[in-house]
């Protein structure tokens, strides 16, 4: 159920299917991701309008469409106020047939993947941020890397708050899905341990509910990474097609996919998985008789 949090003076998180930020000082506010559709980002604008805030500019952490779906519906709503994304994340939200493209191997993507939850509405970019420290208006935030779960997801920090995007899922969500959504799985965990040792006060992630302290996730989060990763390497003992490296991941975690997008979303995990073995020196991957096909070193 949707509802505002004040986690801290002025900082608060919007909870809903896709969560959002919005910080509040001197009358004016600034927003955190911008809900699935028009409909979600009509809500966050409502909940800063309660507030009695003037928006001055919308960030994005990531470019998945339940978080940038209603940034155009909002960034007009809210006064033709800029948006600013992380580079990578910024040429989607400007392009979103991106995200379908990349889950479908850069072709043409299939009817099931031109959906709002995988095609988001185009919105410009007026403003790329790099992590860092980063002001506008009378804010001053620390803009940080969470990369991983998308190439260049980044949260935002005011004062003892961490914005923290999808770095993390509520334990209930991880058990929910199985195999979470991660395009590189050696930045995720390297993003997680980070958090690990972070000190702020508060977590709030872009889904579930705000922690102040995210070990139980985190942890949650870490071990079915490496789940996936060793099931990835047991899959390979004999060489395996990224298909049959999925099926023997899914069915080993009690999963049955049985929708295209759930499956495209899972494959982009598993491979993420591939290329940490490979990374690690553990797997290669050939093509013998046309097959690409992964075996362990």
């Amino acid at each position: 159920m949707a509802g505002l949090r004040e986690l801290a003076p002025g900082a608060y998180h919007w909870q809903s299917g896709s969560n959002a930020g919005i910080l509040v000082q001197e009358g004016q506010a600034l927003i955190i991701d911008a809900g699935l559709d028009r409909s979600a980002a009509a809500d966050i604008a409502q909940a800063v309008e309660k507030l009695g805030a003037r928006p001055i500019a919308l960030l994005i952490t990531h470019a998945h469409a339940d978080h940038s779906g209603g940034a155009s519906f909002l960034a007009r709503r809210a006064g033709d106020i800029p948006v600013l994304a992380s580079p990578f994340e910024a040429s989607i939200v400007r392009h979103p047939i991106w995200e379908p493209l990349y889950l479908y191997s850069g072709a043409a993507p299939i009817e099931e993947l031109q959906h709002k939850f995988t095609l988001a509405k185009p919105c410009p970019v007026a403003q790329e941020m790099e992590p860092g420290m980063l002001e506008i208006g009378p804010f001053r935030l620390e803009i940080i890397p969470l990369y991983g779960h998308a190439v260049e997801q980044v949260g935002v920090v005011w004062g003892d708050v961490c914005y923290t995007a999808d770095a993390f899922f509520p334990p209930d969500l991880v058990q929910k899905h199985g195999i979470p959504f991660c395009v590189d799985l050696d930045a995720a965990l390297e993003t997680l341990a980070r958090l690990e040792s972070a000190g702020y006060r508060w977590f709030a992630p872009g889904h579930g509910p705000a922690v102040q302290s995210p070990q139980e996730a985190i942890t949650a989060n870490r071990e079915r990474l490496l789940r996936i990763r060793d099931l990835c390497l047991e899959a390979i003992r004999e060489p395996a097609g990224p298909a049959d490296v999925l099926r023997y991941a899914a069915s080993a975690l009690g999963l049955t996919i049985s929708q295209p997008v759930s499956y495209l979303l899972a494959q982009t995990t598993v491979l993420a998985a591939l290329t940490s073995c490979q990374r690690a020196g553990w797997a290669a991957v050939e093509v013998p008789d046309n097959r690409l096909l992964w075996r362990r070193v």
